[in-house]
């Protein structure tokens, strides 16, 4: 490997390691201004009642937050492992309403981005390819 393409492939990493960690800050800084769309979406798992839906709702805000902060300024394996993982069941959860013919938006922007799911789908894969790139 020359030093130009080690130098080139350092800055695709960083790249896709900033892009990675801001999707996830903007999209739990938009879920804070829009959660009721988040509520929505939990609510369709009728086994959770109102206050578990709350709880839920602003945990994953945080942890979207969080874990866009960590990939940004701690990125190691454990984080994107975790990222993966994240990006995984976020993924499935949008498969899920696609096969299953559910309309309604994920609210994975808020009121931010309104995009449908098999967009949301698409962004979500992209990610995840991303955050397997950087392992």
């Amino acid at each position: 490997m020359t030093v130009k393409s080690y130098i080139n492939e350092k800055n695709f990493k960083f790249a896709v390691k900033i892009v990675l960690g801001l999707v996830f800050i903007v999209s739990g800084i938009s879920k804070l201004f829009a959660h009721d769309l988040l509520i929505i979406q939990l609510e369709g798992f009728k086994f959770l009642n109102p206050v578990a839906i709350e709880i839920i709702a602003y945990s994953l805000i945080l942890f979207e937050m969080i874990l866009g902060a960590l990939i940004l300024f701690k990125t190691n394996r454990k984080v994107l492992f975790t990222t993966v993982v994240t990006l995984t069941v976020f993924s499935l959860f949008l498969t899920y309403k696609i096969l299953t013919n559910d309309p309604s938006t994920c609210g994975c922007f808020g009121n931010f981005i309104l995009a449908s799911n098999h967009q949301e789908l698409t962004q979500d894969l992209v990610m995840l390819l991303g955050a397997i790139y950087l392992t």
